[in-house]
């Protein structure tokens, strides 16, 4: 079985080569060069802040792509980092929501309450950026 953060490595690697190593450190923003290998040993996936971590990455090299000159294979590059994004995003609202278990009204409340948090982030530093569930 394959644990999420090791298949969005593999994903990662395809678009551009970097070690495990390095995924752990500018991707997962991971202290230990040795996390991926450690949670793949493990079978443990990793935590939703390691995933916001990794979202966030994968985010900002999609815009890195898209910068200067916008050639072919950039743009095409881009739109992997921002799918593999969306793939992480999608396991974080999975778990917030812990998928059927929640009724319609915890998840209107959730967004209500991620509304506010962004319409109140620019008075307060919150280190985490808010998730956004539909």
């Amino acid at each position: 079985m394959t644990i999420l953060i090791e298949r969005i490595y593999h994903q990662t690697n395809d678009i551009s080569p970097i070690t495990q190593d390095e995924f752990s450190t500018q991707f997962c923003r991971s202290q230990h060069p040795s996390y991926l290998r450690s949670m793949k040993a493990r079978q443990t996936e990793a935590s939703t802040s390691v995933l916001m971590n990794l979202m966030e990455a994968l985010h900002q090299r999609a815009n890195a792509m898209r910068q200067g000159n916008p050639h072919s294979v950039l743009t095409k590059a881009a739109a992997r980092y921002d799918a593999l994004a969306n793939e992480v995003g999608e396991e974080i609202a999975k778990r917030s929501l812990k998928q059927n278990e929640t009724s319609k009204w915890v998840r209107e409340q959730l967004v209500r309450i991620i509304n506010r948090i962004n319409d109140d982030k620019s008075s307060k530093n919150y280190s985490s950026p808010p998730i956004i569930i539909c």
